[in-house]
């Protein structure tokens, strides 16, 4: 219809009209374009009025920017010339066009279906808060009612799951079942269902008859893989540097046994008799070296194969026998669960209204008879809508998509769905991922169409070409349901135009060093998630409330120093950023950078002071809430307290609090050696002889009082008087921003007093109804960009979704995992049920069933697909520049496990899904893919590690950006205040020097003396992208040479006789025919070099011995500053590195002094014990062979040392050989031939 140039993909999604058709568009593809497009085409040009026409948005934002789109093209149409009466007939007809969210269809449908349904005819939606209330009275009725009851199967449910401080978990156990089964189209019949499998399960003799025994097996040969994985990496690495034999045989024996527990496992032929000890380490004499690190890599596998083998040591009769003990209480649970269904649906009938969840299942028993199927309603919707258009498909939930389903016409033929299953993030909604990845599956198979849309419009190729290398390791079929190398990869469409001052840089991958700021106060210790990620009573309970804006530096604080130091260095070095509506650049404004965070609700107010004190300005729709401020914590605290004093948190919030000035040792020494909750253990505590006793009384009495006095008040008189007899108001006015404080107060007084006249509750109802308002608070809400000024943007993840770029600083990478569920004490699965707990009557003391554990693995794995999820949604946000910001404990110990997890596998392949699920941070999966590429002189991440005063605070408030001068290096950016890089250079020694350097830099640094006082002259560790983007193309054309010669190198099968031709044009054809090597035209590929070096002496051993052959080995050491550096009348640099003691070698860990080398060596071949290392040379120059030994001499010998250092082994010999004049020159230990 429009006059857009759209690509073959993109058209095809337009024009295609036999369904179902599911679009999966990755993102920058253009998606909304070509769905707005396909509407207007079918509208339009076909004919199709728009009341033929059901459109489903995932916000209401997206449906009202629909109508408007084609609100604009009809009236283009119409200032054309074009006056049928159809143009204005739509027009006329888009105000009611069914183009809305699926809660609005939902609410259509239910109107029309009225009659037919249990609900008034004049129904109104509940806001969460308020159905949280009215849930809440429902389960007070079921629970009063139970509780008056003799029934053993109840009590012992509430064993199972309640504590003697309060019901509360009991409360939140049958709250989370009904949430989770209400997102099931039938919730009753799938918790029906749930109760019979278990009740079937104990019945079983045997366990291979339960009907979660493949989930069983699955988890458990998963932990034996990855059992089986460590041993392999730990029995090659003892081969591959002839290790001592018993540790090698001991290993292969292992190897074996591990091999034979699986079979037991396949066979289900297990009786508990399985030994779960293992085989003693033998002690090899003078092997203390070896030993150490073999220890260090035999841990963990270890530990995971003890506990496969405590699995199978237990008797399957146990584990059904704990089947049989929950089986009753699960089914008092699922009963419950009903019966508070039954009870809130009848509270919500008598009041008129329905919640969010109730307009989906109404809707869908309108649309379809389960005896009958389809009602009338729903054929008259079939009959209506000659097109059902699906957006955002992925973040469906299975009752949604019954709805949907209900109103398609026979095999979904008129349905067009449209998403991204990489971008679902929405579990916590009850979205499920596996309906989109089911679809594709099976769309080709149903006579349907699937069409991927890969194109990526957004983002430049700098930014693409890091996310496919990353996602193509780490997203894969058996991790994240999706294998992102086959359906993923995003090809780039951007179109940019050159400028030197562009942002064209290769990602950055920002990791700072934790381990030089052990001396600071943090409260992140080891890692822990952040405040935003754990749960805030944990904070309240640690006295923290009042606390935690007065905290000292932590690690949001040193990211948020790295990245202002870098939006710095980029107004400072005069970027610009394309604008597409403009096809020309602009200056960069701050309104161009965003910051994004997993969870940003403290985290963005610490990111805020940090940029606001270096001078720059941003702004956060993801501030502190109205019920983050510490006055509204406290203050609800308050309440929960004098409505129940016997909840924990509440009780010691309040007394840590400013009201009663109690301090963390005060409450420490109350709760001490006590039982019961808190409540009890004060006030055990206060009848001891101890200075706290006057104070626990006066406490008491106080209590005493105003749980009194507010008896018989409203909610509103109620939160007046407590907020001041308790002092609480006028103790926030004198805090800082006090007036705000006191005006957030008012504000909650306002709520209660609104609530009297709402709601008509009483004192409990409203404070379940703030309690709810400030759960419901912590959601995301839709996505929408801060455009109002020109700032720094901070937002979620989740909410910069749909939203792009020119600078994405993506940080907290280093923060842990939460991968705790939420629902309290069970497990659910939509296969396998819930997975319930059992009570040991005899010991007293209760435990998960075997069932539970295995779902809890399942939510485990669910849960970091979605995290991985998350990430690429964070990633793909990026136009022209990504930064990826992280903080780890110590540099030098991860990057030891990052490489070991990167050299474990093929240059190609994903990481193993060992190495997947155990990942604690999202650094664990980016860092040792960076490295890998790294390794594979592939760069598109380049490593910039951060020292400790590499994020100094600014010494003050920070001026304008001309005002400060920068130190920008592709290893660090550093800010220097009122300062030249000359004078900052000389006054620091170390200013120069990277953390970490490459051999090559190394080396580069001893050759050039003017290397200290120019460190832009240092190359990045993307040498080779830049290189690509800044050189001629003549050098280019070099480069390209140069890299395809490595790969080939690097990839060939060296069990093929290369020496001949015609084997060696073929092998090379199969490589580039599979991908292996970048295009190369024909002509340029130097075919007799390849073919001349495996003729050669040195290539004939290679050939001779191709499993003693390892290529692309990367090392990681430590050496002292002064090794780097270049020092008229120093010793040689490679003497310098062999008197370096090991123990100097090992035991630097990047601190004062010190830097990491890091290098690739090209080949390393083993003959009788020997170890010879090769590196190629394609340098095409008119230099003489001489000159280029000389060149190249240390970087080998580096090579050789770092070599010798790692594996207690001399290097016999280090060759270079130079393709282009096809010479080998031996340069270690001494000058000889093959």
């Amino acid at each position: 219809m429009s006059q857009t140039s759209w690509s073959m993909m993109q058209r095809e999604a337009i024009d295609a009209r036999s369904g179902p058709i599911l679009v999966s568009a990755g993102a920058g593809s253009g998606k909304t374009s070509v769905l707005v497009e396909r509407v207007l085409t079918r509208v339009l040009d076909e004919g199709l009025d728009l009341d033929r026409l059901l459109i489903v948005t995932f916000t209401e934002a997206a449906a009202l920017e629909m109508k408007e789109r084609i609100k604009h093209a009809i009236l283009a149409r119409i200032a054309q010339g074009d006056t049928s009466a159809r143009l204005r007939q739509n027009l006329a007809l888009l105000p009611q066009a069914t183009i809305s969210t699926l809660h609005s269809f939902c609410m259509n449908v239910i109107r029309r279906g009225v009659l037919d349904l249990p609900i008034d005819p004049g129904v109104s939606v509940l806001e969460p808060a308020a159905a949280a209330i009215l849930s809440h009275q429902a389960l007070d009725e079921v629970l009063a009612s139970a509780y008056q009851e003799d029934d053993p199967d109840f009590w012992a449910f509430v064993d199972a799951y309640g504590d003697d401080r309060s019901e509360r978990s009991v409360r939140d156990v049958i709250l989370s079942i009904h949430q989770f089964a209400k997102s099931q189209p039938h919730p009753a019949a799938w918790l029906t269902q749930v109760a019979q499998h278990l009740q079937q399960d104990a019945l079983c003799s045997t366990l291979r008859d339960v009907h979660f025994i493949g989930a069983y097996q699955k988890m458990l040969l998963q932990r034996l893989d990855e059992v089986l994985i460590h041993y392999q990496r730990i029995a090659s690495e003892l081969s591959f540097t002839n290790g001592p034999d018993a540790y090698r045989q001991y290993f292969e024996e292992r190897i074996q046994r591990v091999h034979a527990v699986k079979q037991r496992v396949l066979s289900i032929a297990w009786d508990g008799t399985e030994g779960d000890g293992l085989s003693r380490f033998p002690s090899v004499k003078d092997a203390d070296a070896i030993k150490e690190r073999v220890n260090e890599m035999r841990k963990q596998p270890d530990d995971r194969f003890k506990e496969v083998l405590k699995e199978l040591k237990t008797k399957p009769a146990v584990y059904l026998e704990e089947l049989r003990a929950a089986a009753p209480l699960l089914a008092r649970a699922v009963a419950l669960v009903l019966s508070f269904e039954k009870v809130y649906q009848e509270k919500k009938r008598m009041r008129g209204v329905v919640d969010f969840s109730d307009l989906e299942h109404f809707a869908h028993q309108a649309l379809r008879d389960e005896m009958d199927g389809p009602t009338a309603l729903a054929r008259a919707f079939q009959e209506q809508f000659a097109e059902i258009i699906v957006d955002e498909y992925q973040d469906t939930s299975p009752i949604q998509d019954a709805v949907l389903t209900a109103v398609a016409r026979t095999g979904e033929a008129n349905v067009f769905q449209v998403g991204d299953v990489k971008q679902s993030i929405y579990r916590f909604r009850m979205a499920e991922p596996m309906l989109f990845l089911q679809k594709m599956q099976r769309t080709d198979q149903d006579g349907g169409k699937r069409i991927l849309l890969t194109e990526n419009f957004r983002s430049r190729d700098s930014v693409i070409v890091a996310v496919n290398g990353l996602f193509s390791m780490i997203m894969t079929r058996e991790f994240g349901g999706l294998s992102y190398r086959e359906e993923g990869v995003m090809k780039p469409a951007a179109e940019y135009k050159s400028d030197p001052d562009a942002l064209s840089a290769p990602v950055q991958l920002l990791v700072i060093n934790r381990a030089s700021h052990q001396d600071e106060h943090d409260e992140e210790d080891d890692h822990e998630a952040s405040p935003e990620m754990r749960d805030d009573d944990s904070d309240v309970l640690a006295g923290q409330a009042e606390e935690e804006e007065e905290v000292e530096a932590s690690e949001t604080e040193r990211e948020a120093q790295a990245i202002a130091q870098h939006i710095r260095a980029l107004f400072q070095a005069g970027k610009k950023v394309y604008r597409k509506a403009l096809s020309e650049y602009t200056p960069l404004a701050y309104s161009d950078i965003a910051i994004l965070l997993r969870a940003a609700r403290n985290q963005a107010t610490v990111i805020s002071e940090v940029l606001r004190n270096y001078g720059i300005p941003c702004v956060s729709d993801q501030g502190p809430s109205f019920y983050e401020g510490v006055e509204i914590r406290i203050a609800i605290a308050l309440l929960q307290m004098i409505d129940n004093p016997r909840q924990d948190i509440p009780l010691a919030a309040v007394l840590r609090s400013r009201i009663f000035s109690f301090s963390t040792t005060d409450l420490a020494e109350i709760r001490a050696g006590k039982r019961g909750c808190f409540f009890d253990a004060l006030v055990e505590h206060g009848k001891l002889e101890s200075p706290l006793k006057r104070r626990i009384a006066s406490f008491f009495e106080t209590l005493d009082t105003w749980r009194t006095e507010i008896r018989l008040m409203s909610p509103g008189e109620a939160v007046s008087y407590l907020l001041g007899a308790s002092r609480w108001l006028s103790l926030c006015s004198v805090m800082e921003r006090g007036a705000e404080r006191v005006a957030r107060l008012e504000t909650l007084l306002h709520q209660a007093q609104a609530f009297d006249e709402t709601h008509g509750g009483d004192f409990a109802d409203f404070v379940s109804y703030v309690v709810a308002q400030h759960e419901q608070s912590q959601e995301d809400a839709p996505a929408r960009a801060l455009e109002t000024q020109d700032a720094v943007q901070i937002m979620t993840i989740h909410k910069s979704k749909g939203l792009e770029f020119p600078v994405v600083f993506v940080a907290r990478l280093g923060q842990r995992f939460r991968l705790t569920s939420k629902h309290a004490g069970i497990a659910f699965h939509r296969e396998l049920g819930l997975g319930p707990r059992f009570v040991d009557q005899e010991r007293r003391a209760r435990a998960d069933t075997l069932l539970a554990r295995v779902i809890q693995e399942e939510e485990r794995v669910a849960m970091l697909t979605e995290e991985l999820r998350v990430l690429y949604v964070a990633m793909t946000r990026a136009r022209e520049q990504l930064f990826l910001v992280g903080t780890v404990n110590d540099l030098e110990v991860a990057q030891n496990v990052w490489s070991d997890k990167a050299r474990a596998e093929a240059p190609g392949d994903a990481l193993s899904y060992s190495d997947l699920t155990r990942a604690r941070t999202m650094l664990d999966w980016i860092a040792p893919v960076a490295l890998k590429m790294q390794a594979y002189r592939d760069v598109p991440i380049v490593w910039v590690p951060y020292r400790k005063e590499d994020v100094e605070a600014p010494d003050g408030p920070v001026g304008a950006v001309g005002e400060v001068h920068l130190s920008v290096s592709p290893h660090g950016v550093k800010r220097v205040a009122h300062a030249s890089l000359v004078d900052y250079a000389q006054r620091t020694k170390s200013a120069v020097l990277p953390a970490k350097v490459s051999v090559t830099e190394w080396k580069r640094a001893w050759d050039d003396e003017d290397a200290v006082r120019a460190p832009e002259r240092l190359p990045s560790l993307a040498t080779l992208r830049l290189s690509r983007q800044r050189n001629t193309p003549s050098r280019e054309s070099g480069l390209a040479r140069g890299t395809f010669v490595h790969a080939i190198f690097q990839q060939v099968d060296l069990t093929l006789p290369l020496h001949m031709p015609e084997v060696l044009r073929d092998e090379v054809s199969r490589l580039r025919a599979a991908g292996w090597v970048d295009p190369l035209s024909d002509e340029d590929i130097p075919y007799d070099e390849l073919v001349s070096f495996f003729q050669s002496e040195l290539g004939q051993r290679i050939l001779r011995h191709p499993e003693q052959v390892r290529r692309e080995v990367s090392f990681l050491m430590s050496i002292e500053q002064d090794a780097v550096r270049y020092r008229e009348g120093v010793d040689d640099p490679v003497e310098r590195l062999l008197a370096l003691p090991d123990d100097r070698m090992k035991n630097a860990r990047g601190g004062t002094g010190f830097v990491m080398m890091q290098g690739t060596v090209d080949a390393i071949l083993l003959e009788g014990g020997q170890v010879s290392i090769i590196d190629y040379k394609t340098d095409r120059g008119n230099e003489d062979l001489a000159t280029l030994v000389a060149r190249y001499t240390r970087q080998v010998s580096a090579y050789a040392i770092a070599l010798e250092r790692a594996w207690k082994r001399p290097v016999a010999q280090g060759w270079l050989y130079f393709t282009a004049r096809k010479e080998a020159v031996c340069v270690w230990p001494a000058q000889t031939n093959p």
